[in-house]
C-alpha cells in the first residue's frame, strides 16, 4: 500500500534535494523514498549489533552497548 503524506520542507532542503535528485536521474519523491529507506535499514542494523553485543558481551568487561533509538 502506498500513501501519500505532505513533507514541508525548507527551501534549502528542497533545493538540494531537488539537486540531489536530477543528478541521480530519479525524481525527488524516489531519491527520498531511497534516503528513508537507506536511514531505516541502517538502524535496523544498527538496532541488530546492539543487540547482539548484549548477548556477547562478558559481565565486567566495562563494555556498555548503546540503546537503540526508536522513532516514528
Amino acid at each position: 500500500m502506498i500513501r501519500t503524506i505532505t513533507l514541508r520542507l525548507p527551501d534549502e532542503v528542497r533545493e538540494a534535494t531537488r539537486r540531489h535528485a536530477a543528478s541521480d536521474g530519479v525524481s525527488m519523491n524516489t531519491w527520498l523514498i531511497r534516503l528513508i529507506d537507506t536511514e531505516i535499514s541502517r538502524r535496523r542494523s544498527d538496532a541488530g549489533a546492539s543487540e547482539a553485543d548484549i548477548r556477547t558481551t562478558p559481565p565486567g568487561s566495562g563494555h556498555v552497548p548503546r540503546p537503540a533509538t526508536h522513532t516514528e
